[in-house]
């Protein structure tokens, strides 16, 4: 957390008024109503389409599992460039791959989705959301994302966002190549959901 300022976080994580972070996982999601994260979810999903392997062009940055861990996203755009379309950032040119695992652990799985759902609906070409072992039903109901959206969101709101992420986890490509140089993968082989 030494890396990230309270300012650079604020409206993302909560902080007590002792300035450390809260990690009171029982915190509601405020970013966007349920209704705005199945409509992004959905917008995601038509833009991935029905590849199971994509081709990626150079530069190229590559980010593994994040496993829910919203600081750790942070910390990543703050040390190798923050993903934006202005002077700052490298979105224009550079492609950011996702090696899929991103929610399940860690407490801030809806953040971490958004932003990276946000990444993929404004600048489609240049970020891509592999499927790793996480993004399946039968993984993710049980170490963590169903919980986690029915506690943040209320039992019918988190169910329906939930069922919605993974229909949207469903049309993502398991794999990416770069030219005949390189073959990434988000996770192992998984079961259909």
């Amino acid at each position: 957390l030494g890396l990230l300022s309270r300012k650079s976080c604020e409206g993302l994580v909560p902080f007590p008024s002792s300035g450390s972070p809260d990690f009171d996982d029982s915190s509601n999601f405020t970013l966007a109503s349920p209704a705005q994260l199945r409509s992004l979810s959905m917008a995601v999903q038509e833009l991935l389409g029905q590849e199971v392997v994509v081709p990626i062009v150079p530069p190229v940055k590559f980010f593994g599992s994040l496993h829910g861990q919203l600081l750790d996203l942070l910390s990543f755009f703050k040390w190798f460039t923050t993903p934006s379309m202005d002077k700052a950032g490298d979105l224009q040119y550079c492609t950011y791959v996702f090696l899929g695992n991103y929610g399940d652990r860690g407490m801030y799985s809806l953040e971490v989705l958004s932003l990276l759902f946000s990444l993929k609906v404004i600048c489609p070409h240049n970020v891509v959301l592999l499927r790793g072992a996480h993004e399946n039903r039968h993984v993710n109901y049980h170490l963590g994302l169903r919980t986690e959206c029915e506690r943040r969101l209320g039992s019918i709101e988190g169910s329906r966002v939930y069922e919605q992420l993974n229909r949207t986890f469903e049309y993502m490509p398991l794999a990416a190549t770069l030219g005949s140089e390189l073959f990434a993968f988000g996770g192992v082989s998984i079961p259909s959901s």
